[in-house]
């Protein structure tokens, strides 16, 4: 089972979120049924915590705490940060399915004492892609271990045969290419955002320069009918700018945001 550990800096247990998670008793039963399976950190409001989701681990075993009764230690594996920080809501729409059930009045209650709780795979997903990027390019398993990020003087070790960390939302191949033949129609390709065009009239060039952005994220409405008017033609800067700002917001933007984002890009990134 999957499930959402939540943790903080001051946390009054002894933490190692790498390396293992310490908890009492009472969530016993939810930390078993995650043996073997993913969880998602989470980094609660209380204590001025961020509200947000962080990193994903593996959980490979439970043991008891041999200093304190009633508490055990979750051996924790495979731990990987998100390339951004995962906000707790997008657009006013909670990830975890036992929070979107409830009136918004009720959830705070309901999270008193849950520390630890189940995340359904669907939401899962979703949080992971959009913690680790569309196409999910840093989880990667090899075998059963994740790669861990090293440090900045740390070689690289790359091209073994790897296999991604989790089924992810299917997109239609062919979306893309239609909407590039589309707009063929009208002459070279130009970005929604910035205006520029590829500086070559080689369609294998502009192919490797723009892309299609989902205006709602595939991982959060789930299998749907797409349309030219659901996506945007961006550049591939425009495109990194755009999901940093999601990031950083808090908030899926509509092409006119995301406009906007471009235009203040140097004062709405600013770190803080």
């Amino acid at each position: 089972m999957k499930a959402v550990f939540d943790t903080k800096a001051d946390s009054p247990y002894k933490d190692e979120i790498t390396e293992h998670y310490h908890f009492p008793s009472n969530y016993l039963n939810v930390a078993e049924n995650c043996v073997g399976d993913w969880i998602v950190y989470h980094e609660p409001r209380a204590g001025g915590g961020s509200m947000s989701y962080f990193a994903v681990a593996k959980v490979d075993r439970i043991d008891a705490d041999p200093e304190k009764p009633k508490h055990f230690y979750a051996r924790m594996s495979n731990y990987l940060p998100f390339d951004e920080p995962v906000p707790w809501t997008v657009n006013q729409r909670y990830w975890e399915q036992d929070l979107r059930d409830l009136p918004t009045a009720q959830v705070g209650v309901f999270l008193r004492g849950k520390s630890l709780r189940r995340l359904t795979d669907s939401d899962f997903e979703a949080i992971i892609r959009y913690g680790l990027g569309n196409e999910i390019s840093s989880a990667i398993v090899f075998g059963e271990t994740y790669v861990q990020r090293p440090p900045d003087d740390e070689e690289f070790r790359e091209g073994r045969v790897a296999t991604r960390v989790h089924k992810f939302r299917e997109r239609d191949p062919k979306l893309r290419q239609q909407v590039l033949a589309d707009r063929r129609k009208n002459g070279r390709l130009t970005c929604d955002c910035c205006s520029c065009c590829s500086p070559s009239e080689s369609a294998e060039y502009e192919d490797a320069i723009f892309e299609i952005h989902h205006l709602m994220p595939v991982a959060l409405s789930g299998e749907r009918r797409t349309t030219f008017n659901d996506v945007v033609l961006l550049c591939a800067n425009c495109h990194r700018l755009t999901h940093r700002g999601i990031a950083k917001l808090k908030a899926w933007l509509s092409l006119d945001e995301i406009k906007a984002l471009y235009m203040n890009r140097h004062s709405i990134l600013q770190p803080g």
